[in-house]
């Protein structure tokens, strides 16, 4: 029985630094082969190539256009397609600019014995990068939208990918920028490699590398977010770590969730309300948006609030005084629960209906 065919999946938010990395992994591995996808109006471009040139280009109508669609009806069996042929001694997979990895990835993970997945990318361009990820820019302004409704702002995708990824490879098509450079520091997962253009690729780290869903999943978990190096000021580049074992006040923190969550920065971590004491919400802001969440229940982890925020600009001092205001006052936390009882904190649109504390 042969050996799992090595995937490697690859994300960006650049067209070009997409179809780049894809063929220059190509040449420097004999016998890959690249499937990569473009999301349109009423379906997927498929196109297959290795370095002979294009094999297959189609465009695969769904019937509703989105990630994990695709993922379900064609990039699967696409590729379990390609791994039967055993043409092949690896293969990469090139997802549809602003896709996020991790459900991909996943799902992969969980197909057993004809793919192996070695490695998730992200590519970066260092001259676009801050205002990439800290600009207001949304993937449909930019024509790539996973769907007709992606209101994603680019910085939200592009944060999620480098935060998930195994490997980090930035490009830099200006004179290099040690604010930048610094800022891809503090949004990388610490544990990440990270190589300075496509032509520093290790093709063995490449597919010798053991993509661990687990390990990825929990740098995405708001239950262990912390920062990827040191809070501090490094080349222009600040990151907060906001921690409290207290909840924030639900009236406080509605009144100033604009002067905490707005701006130019990459924020995310989790808080908890005294009015659900039992729901980890999630906390997940870039691009000048902010997103809240039901992260489901604590479980064993002690409820806490810890918000992990990088910028570039002057917001640190706003930042921490809205923080402090919002959180419960040692008065207001020693109260108990009762005065919670019956009060609607205001939260229902985006963490859902809830049974006041009792």
């Amino acid at each position: 029985m042969p050996a799992p065919l090595p995937l490697t999946i690859l994300s960006t938010v650049d067209p070009v630094l997409r179809d780049s990395t894809a063929f220059t992994i190509a040449l420097d591995a004999p016998g890959t082969v690249v499937l990569s996808y473009v999301m349109k109006p009423h379906g997927i471009l498929r196109t297959i190539s290795d370095t002979s040139g294009v094999l297959e280009s189609d465009e695969i109508h769904l019937e509703h256009v989105c990630l994990n669609c695709a993922l379900r009806e064609d990039v699967i069996p696409t590729l379990m397609r390609l791994s039967e042929l055993e043409r092949w001694r690896a293969a990469v997979l090139a997802l549809p600019v602003g896709a996020e990895p991790i459900a991909v990835a996943e799902a992969l993970a969980a197909v057993e014995g004809d793919i192996r997945v070695a490695s998730v990318i992200s590519v970066v361009d260092l001259s676009t990068l801050e205002n990439d990820v800290l600009g207001e820019d949304l993937l449909g302004e930019r024509g790539q939208g996973m769907s007709g409704d992606d209101q994603r702002a680019v910085g939200e995708a592009l944060a999620h990918q480098l935060e998930y990824a195994d490997i980090v490879i930035s490009t830099d098509s200006a004179e290099p920028d040690a604010r930048s450079s610094a800022l891809l520091e503090q949004l990388r997962s610490r544990d990440a490699l990270r190589w300075s253009g496509v032509d520093e690729l290790a093709v063995a780290e490449v597919f010798g590398h053991h993509h661990d869903p687990h390990r990825s999943a929990r740098r995405m978990d708001p239950r262990h977010v912390a920062p990827s190096l040191s809070a501090g000021l490094v080349d222009g580049v600040w990151t907060l770590d906001l921690q409290s074992p207290r909840p924030f006040h639900p009236r406080r923190l509605m009144e100033s969730i604009e002067e905490l969550g707005a701006g130019r920065i990459r924020a995310r971590g989790r808080f908890w309300l005294p009015t659900r004491p039992d729901t980890l919400c999630v906390w997940d802001g870039a691009g000048g948006q902010l997103a809240i969440g039901d992260g489901g229940p604590w479980g064993d982890i002690e409820p806490s609030t810890r918000l992990v925020i990088t910028g570039t600009g002057d917001e640190r001092r706003r930042l921490r005084r809205a923080f402090h205001r919002c959180l419960l006052t040692n008065a207001e936390f020693n109260a108990g629960d009762t005065r919670w009882q019956e009060i609607d904190d205001g939260f229902s649109p985006w963490l859902g209906d809830y049974s006041a504390a009792a």
